[in-house]
């Protein structure tokens, strides 16, 4: 799929994100850093232990608006999540990333805004810092289990 890749649309999704938002005693924190690109983002989870579920989020970004795009969704889908349910939203990313059209059709849930990064398809340079995000979660999900 080719199309601006910095759409206003994007653009307006990424503006939200400032460089940090910090959560008060976090039970995890985790980084992932794009040696491509420079970018680095950190994310900082409260885990509900209940039923282990994510119960506040915070972040600290040093990206382009494309992973700022991701992390601006990720802060309005992530509370209530668990890490399988992250984890499924962050491979339908990279499915769309890959080209893989049967994606588009399924139900993303609270995640839908990520489908904004179709247009990301041709750069697949790109797609490392885009997914940055969810690689840093991976990293968390990878400790605890």
């Amino acid at each position: 799929m080719s199309g601006e890749l910095y759409s206003p649309a994007l653009l307006e999704l990424s503006s939200g994100i400032g460089a940090a938002h910090h959560i008060p005693a976090p039970d995890i924190v985790e980084t992932a850093h794009s040696a491509v690109c420079g970018s680095t983002v950190t994310v900082e989870l409260r885990i509900d232990k209940t039923n282990q579920t994510v119960a506040d989020f915070g972040y600290e970004v040093e990206a382009c608006a494309l992973t700022k795009a991701v992390l601006a969704v990720m802060c309005q889908a992530i509370i209530g999540q668990n890490f399988a349910q992250i984890m499924e939203a962050g491979g339908r990313l990279q499915r769309l990333l890959d080209e893989d059209e049967t994606v588009l059709s399924e139900d993303w849930g609270a995640w839908e805004k990520l489908k904004i990064l179709e247009t990301a398809q041709d750069y697949t340079m790109r797609h490392h810092s885009i997914t940055l995000p969810f690689r840093a979660v991976a990293n968390i999900s990878e400790i605890t289990n």
